[in-house]
């Protein structure tokens, strides 16, 4: 099944973490520590925000990382989005915190669906 901005040594870098990690792969909260992706506090003061964590396996990280820099550059829906948030004063950084989230999710779901069924 294609996935818009993963190419195949993304998908196999995905797969790989997942295939070597199969206990840090129970849930989505799970998944998204494993690629680096999960949000944590960063928190100062009065201002209220959060970075992603640096932990996990930094292939994963790095692929996901890489579909959504080819959504950015290419999908006219996530630049609308992109330019809405930049609008509402986010960085970029922080636009791309906001889109991996869901693609996490995403791919959280086709990469158990892939390990059921073929491992």
């Amino acid at each position: 099944m294609p996935v818009f901005g993963l190419g195949t040594n993304a998908a196999a870098a995905l797969l790989i973490a997942i295939r070597d990690n199969p206990e840090r792969h129970k849930s989505e909260s799970c998944f998204a520590r494993l690629c680096g992706v999960a949000p944590i506090p960063a928190s100062s003061g009065k201002v209220h925000r959060h970075r992603l964590n640096r932990g996990g396996v930094r292939k994963a990280n790095a692929a996901l990382r890489t579909a959504v820099i080819v959504r950015l550059r290419s999908s006219e829906k996530t630049r609308a989005y992109t330019e809405r948030r930049t609008q509402q004063g986010l960085s970029k950084m922080e636009i791309i915190r906001l889109i991996l989230n869901p693609q996490n999710r995403h791919f959280s779901m086709l990469s158990s669906h892939y390990v059921l069924f073929c491992f």
